[in-house]
């Protein structure tokens, strides 16, 4: 990667600047721009935005680009992907060569917004070798145009932002601003499993097809994090009560962070005072 950088600087560098191109790399790597288009995805579904989609499952990811409504590949044999990131960045996930397109039966499952959209273009796409390196971890300046989410690369010279030495990682953002479903636990950043693994408290689940709330607490070896992996593995937590009710994908937040030294008992004591608060006994899903 070192070298195509700088070869991309000294060709820079020689025409009056040192801001490096995608172009650039596209260049470096064999790849005409002319046969480039960019395509920034930032659709959204009631459940997560492709970024989400992208971060936890970029095999799912890849099928959600062959999918679409619009014939956003016609006219370039090669495609430049990128997701929009929380912040509102432009983060490279990938060079794909379009071959073949056909309609989407019944049958085919959007993996964004998780039902059957039959009608839609599915394209026959592939992933290329070139720029491998820079998936999940290049950022572009798309511009003041943000509505216009596919571009030709040829037309529009975009500047590299940043080119990190890492995939790209969200921060974390703290335990009282943390929201996320159970299913997402898995696939979680490493630095985000590290913080709740550090500290235990009280937490909560909601049900996402009744609303209904469920009062928890973590104590212990692996904090907040060990104790909801044990939900992810059975659905249940080993609550009698939620067994009952079948495997459902809670919301999950943190009500209480407590002090390390805090007694299991203390702990729980907090978890009775956030049930009384709450009502999750009379109104929600603790049972006791």
């Amino acid at each position: 990667m070192r070298e195509k950088l700088l070869r991309c600087i000294v060709k820079d560098t020689n025409q009056g600047a040192t801001m490096i191109k995608f172009n650039d790399l596209l260049l470096a790597e064999g790849v005409d721009p002319s046969e480039v288009k960019l395509i920034r995805h930032s659709e959204s579904s009631d459940r997560q935005t492709t970024f989400d989609l992208w971060s936890s499952d970029p095999n799912q990811f890849f099928e959600f680009e062959r999918l679409q409504g619009k014939p956003i590949y016609k006219y370039r044999p090669l495609a430049a992907s990128f997701v929009v990131t929380p912040p509102g960045g432009t983060l490279f996930v990938g060079l794909r060569e379009i071959r073949n397109v056909r309609i989407a039966d019944k049958k085919v499952i959007c993996p964004l917004h998780k039902v059957p959209r039959p009608g839609l273009k599915l394209y026959d796409i592939v992933k290329r070798s070139e720029l491998v390196e820079y998936e999940g971890r290049l950022s572009i300046d798309w511009g003041l145009g943000t509505r216009s989410w596919y571009q030709y690369a040829d037309r529009h010279s975009k500047p590299v932002i940043s080119i990190s030495a890492t995939d790209f990682e969200m921060p974390f953002p703290g335990f009282s601003a943390l929201q996320f479903q159970l299913d997402e636990l898995t696939g979680l950043p490493e630095a985000w499993r590290n913080s709740l693994s550090s500290v235990g408290g009280v937490y909560l689940l909601v049900c996402p097809d009744t609303g209904e709330q469920y009062v928890g607490s973590a104590y212990g070896e692996f904090g907040f994090f060990g104790r909801w992996s044990v939900y992810s593995k059975n659905g249940h937590g080993g609550n009698k009560f939620l067994r009952k009710r079948g495997r459902h994908n809670y919301r999950i937040g943190v009500l209480e962070v407590v002090p390390n030294p805090m007694s299991p008992d203390e702990v729980i004591r907090r978890e009775a005072f956030w049930k009384e608060k709450l009502g999750s006994r009379a109104h929600g899903l603790n049972a006791n």
